[in-house]
């Protein structure tokens, strides 16, 4: 049987401190931040030199040295001529002083740990950028991006008078590959890594690994997860996918199906790829299901169940000979008009009042109708399992629904209360005998829910029948119109 062996033994990277990114909208955001509208200050210039390494006797940088062999094998990161520390801290309130420092490398000593000097210059206006040196910045509601503002510190230490100072380990030579966003007011300068994934375990831990800490007494202990979580690396040879194919990887974990995105890979032509990856800040052991998810641009899903693991700050190796298709490959419906184009989350949308039929298999795509709509299902299954999608079901109407039944029907929404919400009122008719089954994760909403009433004259219900799977079904049968 395959299984998910643990190959390498513990990546030797201590705990410390690291970013923590909050996903939430800035239209709020922007509103609240004041103009940039500083007064004219004498011009400061600040050298810095700071000190960095890795607790534990652990190491950072680009360069990896290999002890061991097989599940023995320890893979050490260390610091090398070229690397660099971008710095964040919070000057003020909407004051945020962030750049580059750069390493001495005369300073590495056996690559734990190193010097890294820097300029802070107090300068206004000016948009972020990733150059050389530290500045002082502030968002500019009017721009919509960060700008430099003139500050003066007054010690020649800027980082002692900041808060929340942390820096991240920019690996020699990817300067290019880390991503800020000085049009995001909320995301203040924090850096990230634009993939996850490379060729080779080396190459990740030397072009990619997030790897960052806390600032104390002139010092950062760099680490690559923060106290209590860890950064996993998955080392994957696999093989049955299709030949000569470029596939968005995504690795999933927990019972509420989390999704990370973290990169590409192209097969050879025999349907084979290699690659390595690694998830930033996973909780440590914690017990979660985990699989590894394959999408094409067009064409069949795959995906690798690895079952419920613990997972550390450790190398895992995942091989695998064959790659079953998902299930949850999206399958565009069959309609009797002439199919509208899904928008990018998959929804079929309509601002008009619709009539029209659905047959055949729909999975991962939904419906929102926000004028009446007569809908007829004719041997119709459909699948939408997203998670916190912001709509109420695979069917949502602001308006009257007007649902007939042809044959035997089945909308299955796993993680919503109810398949179908309508505000206003819902008609259920049909041919007799037609069925509809509806399963969702409540038991008492009949999965379907109309606020301004069902009407379901000559219709019988049959439920809930609890799934043993956290959903029930009901089924709806047309006993006479």
């Amino acid at each position: 049987m395959n299984k998910m062996t643990l190959h390498i033994g513990v990546l030797t990277i201590a705990t410390a401190l690291t970013f923590v990114f909050i996903s939430c909208s800035s239209n709020g955001d922007d509103l609240m931040q004041p103009s940039v509208e500083e007064p004219t200050a004498a011009a400061q210039t600040i050298q810095i030199t700071v000190g960095a390494g890795i607790d534990n006797g652990a190491s950072t940088r680009s360069e990896v040295t290999t002890t061991g062999s097989g599940k023995d094998t320890n893979r050490t990161l260390k610091f090398t001529s070229g690397d660099k520390l971008y710095v964040t801290g919070t000057v003020a309130e909407g004051k945020i002083l962030a750049g580059i420092l750069d390493i001495d490398a005369t300073s590495i000593s056996g690559g734990t740990s190193a010097t890294f000097t820097g300029t802070y210059t107090s300068t206004n206006g000016y948009e972020f950028s990733k150059a050389k040196g530290l500045h002082v910045y502030q968002y500019d509601k009017t721009s919509k991006k960060y700008l430099t503002v003139s500050h003066t510190f007054n010690t020649t230490d800027p980082l002692s008078e900041c808060t929340l100072v942390s820096a991240l380990l920019v690996h020699n030579g990817t300067i290019n590959n880390l991503e800020v966003y000085p049009e995001l007011s909320y995301a203040q300068l924090m850096p990230i890594y634009n993939h996850f994934l490379a060729s080779t375990i080396d190459e990740l831990m030397t072009h990619c690994l997030y790897v960052s800490g806390s600032y104390s007494a002139s010092k950062f202990s760099l680490a690559v997860a923060e106290s209590g979580y860890c950064s996993p690396i998955f080392n994957c040879n696999i093989s049955g996918l299709a030949g000569s194919t470029t596939y968005q990887v995504e690795h999933i974990f927990g019972t509420e199906n989390w999704t990370t995105s973290v990169g590409e890979v192209k097969t050879n032509a025999s349907g084979n790829a290699t690659f390595a990856y690694y998830i930033s800040n996973m909780k440590d052991a914690t017990s979660y299901p985990h699989a590894i998810r394959f999408k094409p641009s067009t064409g069949d899903w795959y995906k690798i169940d690895l079952g419920t693991k613990t997972l550390t700050n450790k190398v895992y190796n995942v091989t695998r000979a064959t790659v079953p298709t998902d299930p949850g490959t999206p399958g565009r419906p069959t309609f009797s008009i002439s199919a509208p184009e899904p928008n990018a989350n998959g929804g079929y949308i309509f601002n008009d009042a619709a009539t029209f039929t659905l047959s055949g298999t729909s999975i991962g795509y939904y419906f929102r109708f926000k004028k009446a709509a007569t809908i007829t299902l004719d041997n119709f299954t459909a699948t939408y399992n997203a998670f916190n999608s912001g709509l109420w079901g695979f069917f949502d109407c602001d308006d009257n629904l007007t649902l007939a039944l042809e044959g035997n029907n089945a909308i299955t929404c796993k993680n919503k209360d109810q398949c179908i919400y309508v505000f206003g009122q819902m008609y259920l008719t049909g041919s007799i005998g037609a069925q509809l089954t509806v399963t969702c994760k409540s038991s008492t909403s009949g999965g379907i829910q109309a606020e301004g009433g069902l009407f379901k004259q000559g219709v019988t219900v049959t439920g809930p029948t609890d799934n043993g799977d956290g959903t029930y079904s009901w089924i709806y049968t047309i006993e006479h119109n």
